[in-house]
């Protein structure tokens, strides 16, 4: 019989197989349409601005508070707080 452990995973192959053997267009598309730090502010180590989007490699863009825009392509990422 199947551990917890396999059941689990077993739950989250078949998803992770169907998504992987979509077109990257789609896939991009499905993970533009989840993004949860669009229009909130956040903060990471070298910087802070607002949640722009996600660009073409699946790097989060944001944009910073004189108008930049910087794309972040791995790293911690905060919401920042209200002041």
């Amino acid at each position: 019989p199947a551990t917890g452990l396999e059941a689990a995973l077993g739950e989250l192959l078949g998803p992770l197989a169907a998504r992987l053997a979509e077109p990257p267009a789609a896939v991009l598309a499905a993970l533009r349409a989840r993004d949860a730090l669009h229009g909130r502010a956040v903060r990471w180590a070298d910087g802070e601005g607002t949640g722009a989007g996600i660009d073409e490699t699946g790097a989060l863009v944001v944009r910073r508070a004189d108008g930049t825009v910087v794309t972040l392509e791995a790293g911690e990422v905060h919401l920042a707080l209200p002041s």
